[in-house]
């Protein structure tokens, strides 16, 4: 092994890594620029040689007149090299490149490179001035030409529906003034620059062309970011949008091709998932979670099958296969960050849709579930659940009060049950939770004086009554019934 570097072969991958990330940061520095660290593409380039050398090449300044994520997306993932850019941040007209061997001969391997950047950049260029004669809105016809998916019509008719449930969601989250006519404006050009030339060339550019093209066509910015961020989050890793429409519009697109998808029976089955539908309920799940928005889910997706072409035998099932979907992502999510599982399935299966609120409720749970006030109180809860079991709600009757335990505990529930609300309203879920304790007396008098199954029919319901109003407010946050007990 210690001959290897003599006959050109670096053997450690980490080594080779290390020398070429070496070469290239020195090299950039000589141009008075920096090189665009990508490490991604450092482990490419170190698994294809086997003994690196660096070199720099150059293309003509015209180029730099392209966007930026032109001339970075041909440089990193055609040619595997790397841009520089100055102090500034600007693209200098120069690339560093990685070649498999010794200095021999360096200098043809360089102009064979910039031959073909040049060529490369050429047609990007073309595609750009190409594109750019035409308005992004203007484009929208040929979206018809496009099929998105069998049964599911044109992109032209996807664009629509996301247009139209773009504008349900912005009413339903409560969003006022320019905002809505921004989400609406880019629910429209969110798919047009899938027809460009640049994007059918380079795919991976939809969406950052899409922003170029609306700014270009003279479309507000926040129109044109809309368009760009309506696609992230790509992966759970990746950067979420940083403005309200582009969120929204994002909610929308995947919420559309999620119905549309189980609508018509694509739902993923093991590993098998050729729409990325798992993907689009992962995105749904972090933009619900991580988004200045409050969503009720169940009516957002009900919506969402609503405005499909084609109508399913039974659109309920559908709304509820797509809504426990993406919150089975939810929960993958809340467990991912630390959230006790207890608390997760307590809050989810207590009827929570909005992800950011069902987020509260965990924290909120979670502070407070070993405390030991806390853990008295469940103590009496779990008595009260067992003896409540199965009991339709009905509203306890004052007059078929007898014992004075009973209506001790009436009065407890009638006095604090506005308190309860409150504490709802206004999501203070830790408050919620605390006034529980406050109910303990009463419940522990109730179960350890009363009789709840009297042979007497009207006193024993109406006690099963009560009981099953302390249970709801019990669950009013979370189904306490799955929070698992303290140890000990």
């Amino acid at each position: 092994f210690r001959l290897l570097p003599s006959i050109g072969v670096v053997l450690d991958g980490k080594e080779r890594k290390q020398r070429i990330g070496e070469q290239v940061k020195a090299t950039a520095a000589a141009t008075g620029g920096v090189y665009l660290a990508d490490d991604e593409l450092l482990d490419e380039i170190a698994g294809l040689v086997e003994y690196p050398s660096v070199f720099i090449g150059a293309f003509h300044q015209r180029y730099l007149a392209l966007p930026a994520p032109v001339l970075i997306r041909t440089m990193r993932h055609h040619l595997r090299v790397f841009p520089v850019v100055s102090a500034r941040g600007g693209l200098l007209p120069v690339f560093i490149g990685v070649r498999n061997g010794d200095q021999e001969h360096l200098e043809v391997v360089r102009r064979g490179c910039e031959r073909v950047i040049g060529a490369r950049l050429a047609d990007a260029e073309f595609f750009f001035q190409h594109d750019t004669k035409v308005a992004l809105v203007e484009r929208l016809p040929q979206l018809e030409r496009v099929v998105f998916m069998e049964n599911l019509g044109s992109l032209y008719q996807k664009t629509r529906r996301v247009q139209q449930l773009s504008r349900v969601l912005s009413a339903m989250t409560g969003l006022r003034g320019r905002i809505p006519q921004a989400i609406e404006r880019a629910a429209l050009l969110c798919k047009a620059d899938l027809v460009t030339s640049m994007v059918r060339e380079l795919p991976e550019l939809q969406g950052t062309m899409g922003r170029e093209y609306a700014l270009r066509s003279g479309e507000d910015a926040d129109v044109a970011e809309a368009i760009y961020e309506h696609y992230l989050p790509g992966h759970a890793e990746d950067a979420l949008p940083r403005q309200l429409p582009g969120a929204v519009v994002g909610l929308a697109d995947r919420l559309d091709t999620l119905a549309g998808g189980f609508a018509l029976g694509l739902s993923p089955t093991g590993s098998q998932d050729p729409y990325g539908l798992r993907r689009q309920a992962l995105g749904v799940a972090l933009l619900c979670w991580h988004s200045d928005l409050n969503l009720d889910l169940e009516e957002a997706v009900a919506r969402a099958v609503a405005l499909q072409p084609l109508e399913p035998e039974d659109p309920g099932q559908v709304v509820r296969a797509v809504l426990d979907f993406i919150m089975g992502r939810v929960r993958t999510l809340f467990g991912e960050s630390g959230m006790r599982l207890d608390v997760i399935e307590a809050v989810l299966a207590g009827g929570a849709r909005d992800v950011r609120d069902a987020w509260r409720r965990c924290t909120a749970l979670a502070a407070l579930v070993d405390e030991p006030e806390f853990q008295a109180v469940m103590a009496g809860f779990r008595r009260v659940a067992n003896l409540a079991k199965g009991t339709s709600h009905k509203t306890p009757q004052a007059g078929d009060l007898v014992e004075p335990a009973e209506k001790a505990l009436y009065q407890a529930l009638s006095e604090s049950a506005r308190q309860f609300k409150d504490r709802l309203e206004c999501r203070d879920y830790q408050g919620y939770l605390r006034l529980l304790a406050g109910l303990k007396p009463a419940i522990d008098g109730f179960l350890d004086d009363v009789l709840v199954l009297t042979d007497v029919g009207v006193l024993r319901a109406n006690r099963l009554a009560l009981l099953g109003w302390a249970l709801e407010l019990f669950n009013g946050v979370a189904d306490l019934r799955l929070v698992q007990p303290a140890p000990g």
